[in-house]
Formats: C-alpha cells, structure tokens, sequence
C-alpha cells in the first residue's frame, strides 16, 4: 500500500515544482512534461490497483478453497476415528468369540466323552439286562421240564397201577379199575388243564421313562408291557393278579438314579415279603442295580406288587428297570381231585 502513495506523492510533487516554474519561468513546456509525467504515473497506480484486486480475489479464493479443505478433513479425521473405534469394537468382539468358541470347544469334548462314556454303559447294561432275561426264561423252561416229568411219572404210576389192578379178582378187579379211573382223570384233567392253557401264565414289563418323585408305599408302575400271557399284570395300578391258585416265580432288576439311594419292597396282598436297596454314589454314571428273585404260593385273586419306601425318591427308566413273573404250577384246590 505504501508502494502506491509514494509514487503519487512523487507526481504531486513533480506537479507542484512544474507549476512553481512555470510561474516562475514561464515554461510551458515544463508544465506540459509534468502533466504527462503525472498522467503515468496515475495510469501505474491504476494498473497496480487492479492487479491488487486481482491478487485478492485470488487471496479470498484460496482462503475458500483452504476452509473447504480443512472442512473436508475434519470430516476425513471423524471418519477415520469412527473407522477407529469400529476396529477396535470388531477386536474386542473377536476376542470375546474366541473366548466363546474355545468354550464351546471344552464343552463339546465333555459332552463327547460323556456320551462315549454313557454308551459304554448301556451297552453293559444291555448285556446285563439280556443275560437276567436268558437266566429267567431258562429258569422258566426247566421248571416246565420238571412239571412235565412230574405229569409223565404220575402217568406213569396209573399205567402201572391199572396193570396190578387186572391180575385181582373180579370184585377187586373192578375196585381198582375205579381207582385207576379216578386217578387217570384227575391226571388228565390236570394236564388237559394245563394244554388249554388255563394255568399258562407269565408276564413281563419295564420302566420306560425314569420315576421321578415316588410316594411312600406306593406301586412302581412298569409301564411298558411285553409279555402279559393270562393278562395278571396292570401296568395301571403297577401289580400283578394271580388268575389261578399256584407257585409262581417273580424275577425283578431296579437302576437307581445317580447321587438317590432308595429302598424298595416285594409286598403281597399289601404285606411286606421281602427289602431291596439301590444305592447311586454320585457323578453322571454312578448308578446301582439290585436283582432278585422270589418265589411265592399264590391263591386265586392275590396281588404281588413292587412297592417305593422312601418319599420323593427317583427309580431309573429307560427299560433299565423291569418286572416279572410266572407260573411254575398250578395247584387244584378242588378236594375231590386232590386226594
């Protein structure tokens, strides 16, 4: 800015002499120099105020262009820190999933060696529970064996009897074919009983979903029915009903639950016949089994049941538990044909 008052005040004084002179000597000439001169000299100032104008649009424009820029990079740096934050989120959410992960890994090499580990049980179980079933029914079939030697002696016996009987005299004769009569029917009626299968019986049932919460004295309900010949078991009320008079064999295996120990009884007609104890010591495999077997003389309309003794205790399903019976032989309570 001092650079344009100078030069004027330089015109000015150029002016001011060429007047002084021309008063003084009359130089119209000088004066005609002097007012060229200044003439420039005001067309410079003009030319240098334009291009200061100039230079200061420019200034402002790139005063413009530099708040535009520094704009755009406050909003380079916001997004940047966002970008920022959103990684480390993305880390610490990382983080937390690999944690979950290596847990979850744990976790699924537990329950794996869990399930091998429960496998390997059950499959002991099933051999178990398949070696009680073959002793059960070969004790079933032997006592059929011996019942029906037993049939064959007494047979036997008749034929023998009646032999004797023909070599008496006429009135002993027919005393002893009467006899032999009497004996052979009773014999028959007792085997042709037998064939009818009036005295057939046998059941078999198993606990398929585990017993939670089991009252005092009350019935284990084995549930799950196979074999129920002469239909003497409900798996309802949990008991079995002789249908016929006679020596009957009963064979049962209970499972605890891990961690319970329980007591069970064998009752007939309500009475207590016998005790069982179960007993799990803890852990997720450490069950306990008891096994019996019992044998009873039965009238007609007895009941034979398996009974809890502890309140609110659990027993094992899942056909681990099991109840059974069966009729070894029947006995004819009619007088007449028993002596």
């Amino acid at each position: 800015m001092l650079s344009l008052i100078i030069p004027f005040l330089f015109s000015g004084l150029i002016v001011v002499q060429a007047r002084d002179g021309l008063g003084k000597n009359g130089d119209h000439e000088l004066l005609t120099k002097a007012n060229g001169s200044y003439e420039e000299k005001n067309d410079a100032i003009n030319e240098l105020r334009k291009t200061q104008q100039q230079q200061e649009a420019k200034i402002d424009t790139l005063m413009s262009v530099i708040d535009e820029m520094k704009r755009i990079q406050n909003q380079k740096d916001e997004t940047i820190h966002k970008i920022q934050l959103d990684l480390d989120n993305l880390r610490f959410e990382n983080s937390q999933l690999t944690q979950s992960f290596s847990k979850c890994a744990g976790q699924i090499q537990s329950i794996s060696g869990s399930l091998q580990h429960l496998e390997k049980t059950n499959k002991g179980y099933e051999q178990l529970m398949n070696e009680n079933t073959m002793k059960t029914f070969e004790a079933g079939a032997n006592a059929l064996l011996e019942d029906e030697a037993t049939i064959n002696e007494t047979r036997s016996q008749s034929e023998y009897f009646g032999k004797i009987s023909i070599m008496s005299t006429d009135e002993s004769k027919r005393e002893e074919t009467t006899q032999h009569n009497d004996g052979e029917d009773a014999v028959k009626r007792t085997v042709s009983g037998r064939h009818a299968g009036t005295d057939l019986v046998a059941f078999f049932a198993t606990l398929s979903q585990t017993a939670e919460h089991l009252g005092e004295h009350q019935n284990v309900l084995f549930d799950n029915i196979i074999t129920n010949v002469g239909s003497g078991y409900n798996q309802h009320l949990g008991g079995f009903t002789a249908p016929v008079s006679g020596v009957y064999v009963f064979m049962t295996t209970l499972l605890s639950q891990n961690g319970h120990n329980a007591h069970f009884q064998l009752v007939r007609n309500g009475h207590v016949v016998c005790n069982m104890y179960v007993g799990g010591t803890g852990g997720a495999a450490n069950h306990d089994t008891s096994a019996g077997s019992f044998v009873l003389q039965l009238s007609k309309g007895d009941v034979v049941a398996i009974q809890n003794l502890d309140s609110g205790e659990i027993l094992f399903g899942f056909n681990y538990s099991y109840f059974s019976g069966f009729l070894l032989k029947a006995i004819e309570e009619d007088p007449s044909i028993i002596g």
